[in-house]
């Protein structure tokens, strides 16, 4: 059949991942086509590669359960185990279950930083007269008044936004981080999705990307989400995207890669969101358009 727009996780169960049979709560799988009469379900893949690194693109799956998840934007998810694999622990998604469905990078990053303290060191800036709003300041310099914050975290940037006229929607794989940005701005619209699978029902001027998206994402799935950013883009649209440049990680020809292969194009770049001139630091904020003829 056609794919479930599903979210795959292994509840108290197990889920193959990178070849391996992963042991923890809620660790993401994949789309997955169910069969409802032999009760199989088959992991597929999106333009040819799959969540974690799976080297073949259908793996085999029995189905154990499934159920309504309202914190998820798929709603349904699949309770499969895997066979004929390998068993690895992973207590990655033990503590921080909706970290887990973003990267393990992440869940690393969930546990270093509490939430609300997160949010204090900008609100002690701000109390002192600090500048926190650097990144609205160039998104909204483009005049764009609707705005996709594609990792929008708990929200400041997209809050900021709105309250400067914007029509902004943010959205976030972590429940958590959407969950505090609804507690600050319960009357925006907030959204728990997969920015390489999200299918919204609208496209935007603008899109931004300020908060280290791309470097917390699985690397597997950097095309899909530069890819699926473009098609949320009205022609003519804008991608803004700012993160850290690695010894050995992702790299500035990667994501420039990736923009051209979605039909976008570099317009400028900063090593700031001041503005500041791009000569080769470890930190970038890119530019992209996306060409005024339709059909990126």
């Amino acid at each position: 059949g056609d794919p479930l727009p599903t979210d795959v996780v292994a509840e108290e169960s197990t889920a193959v991942a990178g070849g391996c049979r992963v042991r923890g709560p809620r660790t993401r799988v994949g789309d997955v086509v169910f069969d409802c009469f032999s009760e199989r379900v088959e992991l597929i893949a999106r333009d040819g590669s799959a969540q974690h690194g799976h080297a073949v693109s259908t793996e085999r799956f029995d189905l154990v359960g499934i159920r309504y998840h309202p914190h998820l934007a798929h709603r349904w998810i699949l309770m499969v185990v895997s066979y004929d694999a390998p068993v690895i622990d992973d207590g990655a998604a033990n503590d921080f279950p909706n970290a887990a469905l973003v990267s393990p990078r992440w869940v690393e990053w969930r546990r270093r930083i509490d939430i609300d303290d997160y949010e204090a060191r900008f609100e002690r800036t701000a109390a002192a007269g600090g500048d926190v709003h650097g990144e609205a300041d160039l998104i909204d310099s483009f005049g764009a008044k609707s705005i996709l914050d594609a990792g929008c975290g708990t929200g400041r940037i997209a809050i900021e936004l709105a309250q400067r006229g914007n029509d902004v929607v943010g959205v976030d794989l972590d429940a958590d981080m959407i969950a505090a940005a609804r507690r600050k701005a319960p009357e925006q619209t907030w959204l728990v999705d997969d920015l390489g699978r999200m299918q919204l029902d609208r496209q935007f001027e603008l899109i931004a990307m300020p908060g280290n998206v791309m470097i917390f994402c699985e690397p597997d799935d950097r095309g899909l989400i530069v890819q699926n950013m473009a098609r949320h883009l009205l022609p003519g649209g804008l991608l803004i995207a700012g993160f850290s440049l690695e010894p050995g990680g992702y790299t500035l020809a990667d994501w420039d890669q990736h923009c051209a292969a979605s039909g976008l194009t570099l317009i400028d770049r900063f090593s700031t969101w001041d503005r500041d001139p791009y000569s080769g630091g470890d930190y970038h904020v890119s530019i992209h358009r996306r060409a005024l003829e339709s059909g990126v």
